[in-house]
C-alpha cells in the first residue's frame, strides 16, 4: 500500500500538535505548582506564587523592582523563596506596599487590594446637616451609629434616632445600667453590657427587643468595652492605650494587638471585621488589622465624632452641626483589604 507524501505530513502535524499540547499542558501544570527551569543549574526547582487579588486597572503591579502587570487580579508565578516587596501603583493614589513571604510549594495571597485616593479628605461629601436638632444646653452631641436612612446620636445619657432628611428625632430607651453601647441602624441593632452582662437589642420604632443575652466571664475592670462583631465571637477592648481582641471559643484567646502612642478617641471595626478606623486627637485614619500602616483620612477638631455602615465613613463636624460622609468601599476611591499574604499549600 503506498502512502502518500500528503498523508505523512499531515499525520506528523497531528503528532506534533498532540506533543506540542501535552508539553504545553505539562509546563503549564509545573508552573501552577510553583515549578520553574533553572538554567544556571539547569534542573527543575519547585519556587512559590504570589496571587494578588482586587479590582481595578490602569495601575501599576511591581514585584522588586520590576513591573508584572497592569491590572488586578494578577498571578505571579516562579517566585524564588523568601521576602519580596510587593507595590501596587497608581496615578492619583497612594501606593500599597507590602513585604510577602514566599514559602517554595505555597500560594502566597493578597486577597484583595484597595487603593486610597492622595487627598482622602477632598472625598468626603455633605450628607446632613443638623442645625437646631439638639439643644447645646442638654449635653454633648455624638454620632453613635449611621446609616443612609438613620443617623444615632448620643446626647449625655440619651441616644436618638434622627432621619436625616426630615431631622425627626427618636429616643432610644436604651436598658438602665447598659454600658460601652454601640448603635447599627443599618442592622437596627444595639449591643452593649449591663454589669457582667452581655446584651443584644433590635430596635422597632425606637423601643428595643432583646435578642442575645450571656455572661460574660473575663473581668472588666480598667477594660474600655469598644465593640464586638455581629455573631458575639470576637470582642474588641481598649486598656490603656493597649487594644485587645478576644476571640470566644473553646479556648477563648486573648490577643493584644498594639498599642499606641497617641490617646485614642475611639476605635471601631470596620464591616469586614479586619480593619479599623481610628480617631485620635486631631484626625481621623483607617488602619490594617496589625495597625502597621495606617492612613489619615479626615482631621477631627475636638468634639467631632463618627460611625461607620458597611460602605464607609459619616463624620459629624460639631462646630458645624453637619455631617458629612466618605465612601470606603470602592475600589476607585478607597484603599486596602487584607494588608497581609495569605500561605495556601499547593
Amino acid at each position: 500500500m503506498r502512502i502518500s507524501l500528503r498523508t505523512i505530513l499531515v499525520s506528523l502535524y497531528r503528532i506534533v500538535t498532540v506533543l506540542a499540547f501535552v508539553f504545553s499542558a505539562t509546563v503549564i501544570v509545573f508552573m501552577a505548582f510553583g515549578y520553574t527551569y533553572n538554567p544556571l543549574d539547569k534542573k527543575i526547582e519547585q519556587t512559590g506564587i504570589i496571587i494578588v487579588n482586587g479590582s481595578n486597572t490602569g495601575l501599576q503591579v511591581i514585584l522588586d523592582g520590576q513591573e508584572i502587570a497592569k491590572a488586578l487580579p494578577t498571578r505571579i508565578l516562579s517566585v524564588k523563596e523568601g521576602f519580596h516587596s510587593l507595590q501596587i501603583a497608581k496615578t492619583g493614589f497612594l501606593p500599597f506596599r507590602l513585604d510577602v513571604n514566599v514559602v517554595n510549594g505555597s500560594v502566597s495571597r493578597v486577597p484583595f487590594v484597595l487603593l486610597v485616593p492622595e487627598k482622602p479628605s477632598d472625598r468626603f461629601t455633605p450628607f446632613a446637616d443638623m442645625a437646631g436638632v439638639f439643644q447645646s444646653t442638654a449635653g454633648k452631641v455624638s454620632l453613635a451609629g449611621a446609616s443612609k436612612e438613620n443617623l444615632v446620636f448620643k446626647q449625655g445619657d440619651l441616644f436618638w434616632n434622627v432621619n436625616p432628611l426630615t431631622k425627626k428625632k427618636t429616643r432610644i430607651d436604651v436598658p438602665k445600667n447598659m454600658t460601652d453601647v454601640v448603635v447599627e441602624p443599618d442592622t437596627q441593632r444595639l449591643y452593649g453590657f449591663a454589669g457582667s452582662l452581655l446584651r443584644a437589642f433590635s430596635l422597632r420604632n425606637g423601643k428595643i427587643q432583646l435578642d442575645h443575652e450571656e455572661e460574660f466571664p473575663y473581668t472588666r475592670d480598667g477594660l474600655s468595652f469598644l465593640q464586638f462583631t455581629p455573631n458575639y465571637q470576637q470582642f474588641l477592648f481598649m486598656l490603656n492605650s493597649e487594644i485587645v481582641s478576644i476571640t470566644r471559643s473553646e479556648n477563648d484567646k486573648v490577643d493584644f494587638i498594639t498599642r499606641f502612642a497617641q490617646t485614642i478617641r475611639k476605635l471601631s471595626w470596620f464591616y469586614d471585621t479586619n480593619h479599623f478606623v481610628v480617631a485620635l486627637a486631631k484626625q481621623v485614619q483607617f488602619c490594617d488589622e496589625s495597625f502597621m500602616n495606617c492612613y489619615e483620612l479626615h482631621a477631627l477638631a475636638e468634639n467631632d465624632s463618627f460611625a461607620l455602615d458597611t460602605e464607609g465613613i459619616y463624620l459629624y463636624q460639631s462646630k458645624e452641626k453637619k455631617v458629612i460622609y466618605f465612601k470606603l468601599f470602592s475600589a476607585e476611591s478607597t484603599f486596602l483589604s487584607y494588608i497581609f499574604s495569605e500561605q495556601v499549600s499547593l
